[in-house]
């Protein structure tokens, strides 16, 4: 017979939004906490740059000395080639917040992890969710390799997938389907290469590019899945040869050994459940509602989803019956001025392009963000 572990929370997946959770719950005073990730920490990670704000999120989790030492880059800026021929600068001098950060992402999801397990909870790594049911109130959770886990609550950190979420009733709204191939340069070293971000408007996608604090390049190429298809910009011939096009990264990636497996091929899209929380459980972070990267703020999302969760399940294992509700609603309502925010943006180059790239990312989706509303694709 297999035996059951019980838990009061179990947080499918041990990245910035499930860690987030957990260490915010053990804050809050709900020890009785598992994480499951399916990893290891061991594979290069993407998405690499938080705003300074992030620092305040960093606070309230009491990591922010700890952060500061870990040594990731410091964020001086942006320089933008969008919406116009000429370069555009985005000093950090005067951000009221200061600084933003370029993070060795493998190394910031490891420390969040090691916080994890540091505490009153437990991490359990190598594991994938496989199925779930509802047993007299509490959740019967079954992982790949049999092992079960009964919880109160459940937090859905799996990502994009949202797989706990869908599994039990959820469909994802989405809004646009965008396809990102980023690519890894290695041997930076001192200030060969600034520490901003840069981005560059082309015909048919943009392209961004940052100096990481473990001496490597980040380009990626954001497009319509066809542009992949019709260039083969699978082949990393291909979308070198691409890169070589832009003004602003070619100077900075010339000579530089690309990382073995470059350019990863990852689906960025942009959606919203249509549940975001229910009986028993919660969806935070990229499981809740995905962001375009262009916004900047997926990690910063991450984190902020992952502490104000903790919170709606702290509060109603205090009796607040709407207190999930309440969270979700606030997901909801970030979404809708995510939607605003990302359209302006893309206003902003579309203007002066032709091709169904720029345009395609103004079409407004159809129907409402909250539950049970309709939109461009359901899944």
């Amino acid at each position: 017979m297999t035996m059951i572990d019980r838990c009061e929370v179990v947080v499918l997946g041990g990245g910035p939004a499930g860690c987030a959770c957990a260490l915010a719950l053990a804050r809050l005073g709900v020890a009785d906490t598992w994480v499951i990730e399916a990893g290891r920490y061991r594979n290069l990670r993407i998405g690499e740059c938080v705003p300074a704000e992030t620092r305040h999120l960093l606070h309230r989790l009491g990591l922010m000395a700890s952060f500061a030492a870990e040594g990731h880059a410091r964020s001086v800026g942006g320089c933008a080639l969008w919406g116009g021929p000429r370069p555009g600068f985005n000093d950090a001098l005067f951000n009221p917040h200061g600084q933003g950060f370029h993070l060795d992402r493998r190394r910031f999801d490891a420390w969040l992890a090691a916080h994890v397990a540091k505490g009153p909870g437990r991490l359990r790594l190598g594991a994938r969710f496989r199925q779930a049911e509802r047993r007299g109130g509490r959740w019967l959770v079954t992982m790949d390799d049999g092992a079960k886990l009964e919880a109160s609550f459940v937090v859905d950190a799996t990502g994009s997938k949202a797989v706990f979420a869908r599994q039990v009733g959820a469909r994802r709204i989405v809004h646009d389907r965008l396809i990102c191939l980023t690519g890894f340069f290695a041997g930076i070293e001192g200030d060969e290469v600034p520490t901003q971000t840069f981005l560059e408007a082309v015909e048919d996608g943009w392209w961004y590019g940052a100096r990481l604090p473990n001496g490597i390049m980040t380009c990626a190429f954001a497009c319509d899945p066809d542009t992949v298809r019709r260039g083969a910009l699978g082949d990393h011939r291909q979308w070198l040869m691409k890169l070589l096009t832009t003004r602003l990264l070619p100077p900075h990636i010339m000579g530089r050994p690309l990382v073995e497996g470059s350019p990863f091929i990852k689906a960025a899209p942009s959606f919203i459940l249509d549940r975001i929380a229910g009986d028993g459980y919660v969806a935070v972070g990229d499981a809740a509602c995905a962001f375009d990267p262009i916004s900047s703020r997926g990690i910063h999302k991450a984190l902020s989803d992952g502490i104000d969760a903790a919170e709606a399940v702290a509060a109603t294992r205090q009796g607040e019956r709407d207190a999930l509700a309440r969270y979700a609603e606030g997901v909801v309502a970030r979404y809708e001025t995510y939607l605003k925010t990302r359209t302006s943006l893309y206003r902003g180059e579309a203007d002066r392009r032709q091709s169904s790239f720029w345009h395609n990312r103004l079409k407004d989706a159809p129907g409402s963000t909250t539950n049970g509303g309709g939109g461009l694709y359901g899944s």
